[in-house]
């Protein structure tokens, strides 16, 4: 996966992104799936994450920090920059709602190092996004992808989970945004350090694909309200 040439970077959209296109469709019930976006990371072992981010090697590292990727306004620049704004409009006029759904999987090994977690807020009353997640912006890196960050604030009643030994025919799906309401917004995820990783365990190499998803119904709307956040 040879992804930082222009032929590797083709292999992936022409070979994985159709088959990510039909998983969601079939486990979603989507009326419109495009992929837009992916990442390949290649954990470097001796070093923690934000060690080699800082060293600026180009080599994407697991995320070490608990975070959702996008709210209303950076979804919404992402669609515009990627499909163009008359494109994004007629989209979002044609359909009810939209997400932005990202599928995780290991590349080669199954995952020891730096698993995925995520964390469910449910046990939380009245959970919202203002309150419980705060924006960081990067005013000293103008060729940022987008206009801030979201990381998750501290709570007691968080859960985490994670997937043990995460195979590389298996994956876990997560939205990363949802238009439909202000409590679930997307899933709060990063990369964690397991104290039970073998001292032999192979380096973390992963892949995340992020599409966008629309939809003609409104029927998980009170599931999720019940619920909290789901994860495939």
């Amino acid at each position: 996966m040879t992804y930082h040439t222009p032929e590797g970077k083709q292999m992936i959209k022409d070979r994985y992104w159709p088959e990510l296109q039909a998983l969601i469709q079939q486990k979603l019930g989507a009326a419109k799936v495009i992929p837009w976006h992916f990442s390949l990371r290649n954990q470097t072992l001796g070093y923690h994450p934000d060690e080699i981010f800082f060293m600026k090697t180009g080599i994407s590292q697991p995320a070490s920090t608990l975070h959702i990727d996008n709210d209303h306004t950076t979804a919404l620049n992402h669609l515009q920059r990627e499909l163009g704004e008359a494109e994004a409009q007629r989209l979002l006029t044609t359909h009810k709602r939209w997400a932005i759904v990202n599928v995780w999987r290991p590349v080669g090994n199954p995952v020891q190092r730096w698993p995925l977690l995520v964390v469910d807020h449910s046990r939380i009353p009245n959970w919202n996004f203002p309150d419980h997640v705060a924006r960081v912006y990067r005013n000293n890196d103008p060729k940022y992808y987008k206009a801030h960050d979201n990381f998750l604030k501290p709570h007691p009643s968080y859960v985490f989970r994670y997937v043990s030994q995460l195979r590389p025919d298996e994956v876990i799906m997560f939205r990363d945004y949802d238009s439909r309401t202000d409590r679930v917004r997307g899933t709060p995820h990063g990369g964690f350090q397991d104290d039970q990783t073998p001292d032999d365990a192979p380096a973390r190499r992963s892949i995340e694909v992020r599409l966008f998803v629309f939809f003609d119904d409104e029927e998980e709307e009170e599931e999720e309200e019940e619920g909290g956040n789901q994860v495939e």
